[in-house]
């Protein structure tokens, strides 16, 4: 590392305020927790090297005051037994009653096969949580039957339900069909499937990472996890990760809630090897459901704000049809941006849309680059910039006519991201579910960690998480603008862009810092 114009500049991707090891690999966050004045962030990690390797994982324990700063533990968990030699897979945490943390979590055993175990806090009074046992009678749910190509788990969080017995939903391929499957317990120990999944599909036939959790039908204010919805103004949300497309999906049915998300690298190993690591964690979002009980948002939590420093802002700023308009005054490598765009002449503009553009990733590939010129849009930022523009990654807006009302498709563009030959560059995009021709207006909020870019549209309506590789960034600032490739004028309403300081993250010294406070 070294500094240029007075910013340090992190030449491998290392990011300044997201959640990264210190070396070696990383993915799957698992089990996290708020426990004796901490929390507790464990998660899927190699102790032997920068790659995933063999999938003989461990799970890596990190500890934090403030959901910024963080103390690297070591490991939790270690594949040491016949039901878990070959790996300590994803899983989760539950506070049993008294207190004691619980994991449930799958193991690979000395088959390679996947089952599901237990293991329980050595000591609950312990604040660091630094000793775990796993119990002889694992593994505690075996291998099915009728579950095929050794697609079996990722158990969510167990809840407690009205009858007194514990619950927790397994992923799992049952004769062709991604199921999310529940299991019941009277003692936690030992487990038995209901005769019904909680749902299935043929259409997606590898399912991972479930999460089955409650959220208030008003207020954004998280819920116990065994909290019901019997008239209570609940209701419950079950998320689903799809193995192939590594997209999320979920469905609401009848504690602020934090979750963590993984990023993955998209550069080669050979460059996870160099710089010896690899995987970076999603800042933490609170989630809550929409007023409309129909929809999740998601937004960085509240202790983000802590890291802002510097600020700048614009206000009443037109961009007309080709503009494109820098934001200086901040390190943009390292910044939090907030903008709220205005439409002033929609029913004019706005493209009428073809039902093949329903496939996000398509439209945001064939349609939605940044640099096409369209009707209105696209419109939005460009970040992580060279000098000369020959990098660059575009998060940005089109609204399109349909049926008398108008679809809001949001993208995030990295095929201009780098020049580098051997990096992922594609282009992710979503529908933002905003009603653009009551308010003429969009928000739109991207989070600028060096490597890893976060946007959130519409109020954490859609959400877009990529990581960028540009090559200037090891020797030269990046620049950040917005921009409008619309045939009309856009106004730029609000903006405030803040850069951001670095947090401690998994360093060796933090631990004394954190249990202080």
């Amino acid at each position: 590392m070294c500094p240029v114009n007075g910013k340090l500049q992190l030449h491998d991707g290392r990011t300044a305020y997201h959640f990264q090891p210190a070396k070696f690999w990383q993915n799957d966050p698992n089990g996290p927790l708020y426990h004796n004045g901490l929390y507790h962030f464990f998660y899927q990690y190699n102790p032997h090297g920068p790659l995933w390797d063999t999938g003989k994982l461990s799970w890596g324990h990190s500890v934090s005051g403030d959901l910024v700063n963080w103390a690297f533990l070591g490991t939790a968990i270690d594949p040491t037994d016949p039901f878990d030699v070959n790996g300590c897979w994803s899983g989760s945490a539950t506070v049993l009653p008294g207190g004691r943390p619980a994991f449930l979590y799958t193991g690979r055993d000395a088959g390679g096969v996947q089952v599901q175990n237990v293991a329980f806090a050595k000591n609950p009074l312990d604040p660091l949580l630094r000793e775990w046992e796993k119990p002889s009678c694992n593994p505690i749910i075996a291998f099915p039957a009728d579950v095929v190509n050794n697609n079996f788990r990722d158990p969510t969080t167990a809840w407690l339900g009205r009858d007194g017995l514990w619950r927790m939903v397994v992923a799992a391929e049952v004769a062709g069909a991604g199921s999310a499957l529940v299991y019941r317990s009277a003692d936690f120990l030992r487990w038995e499937r209901n005769a019904a999944p909680m749902h299935s599909s043929a259409a997606v036939p590898v399912l991972e990472c479930p999460d089955f959790f409650p959220v208030a039908e008003h207020g954004t204010d998280g819920l116990d996890t065994s909290a019901n919805g019997a008239g209570t103004g609940v209701k419950h949300v079950l998320k689903l990760s799809e193995f192939d497309t590594h997209q999320d999906f979920y469905m609401v049915g009848r504690n602020r809630r934090v979750q963590w998300l993984w990023v993955n690298e998209y550069d080669s190993k050979a460059d996870d090897v160099a710089k010896g690591w690899a995987g970076v964690q999603a800042f933490p979002r609170k989630v809550w459901l929409d007023g409309d009980g129909k929809q999740l948002l998601q937004w960085p939590v509240d202790e983000i704000e802590t890291l802002r420093t510097k600020r700048v802002g614009l206000q009443g700023t037109e961009v007309k049809a080709g503009g494109l308009h820098e934001i200086v005054g901040v390190a943009s490598s390292q910044a939090d941006v907030e903008v709220v765009f205005e439409i002033p002449n929609l029913e004019d503009e706005a493209e009428s849309f073809d039902p093949d553009w329903l496939d996000p990733h398509k439209l945001c590939k064939d349609k939605g680059a940044a640099s096409a010129h369209g009707g209105v849009g696209p419109f939005g930022l460009i970040v992580m910039a060279s000098g000369d523009l020959q990098e660059q990654t575009a998060v940005f807006f089109r609204v399109f006519k349909h049926h008398g009302k108008y679809k809001v498709f949001m993208c995030t563009d990295l095929t201009r991201s780098s020049t580098k030959a051997d990096v992922y560059k594609d282009a992710y995009g979503g529908f933002v579910d905003v009603d653009i021709q009551k308010d003429k207006s969009i928000s739109l909020r991207t989070l600028i960690d060096h490597s890893v870019i976060e946007s959130f549209g519409g109020g954490g309506r859609a959400c877009i998480t990529t990581r960028v590789y540009p090559e200037h960034a090891a020797t030269s600032s990046s620049h950040l603008y917005v921009f409008n490739n619309g045939s009309g004028t856009v106004n730029v309403s609000k903006l405030e862009a803040w850069e951001m300081a670095t947090a401690t993250v998994n360093s060796a010294d933090a631990l004394d810092a954190i249990t202080r406070s």
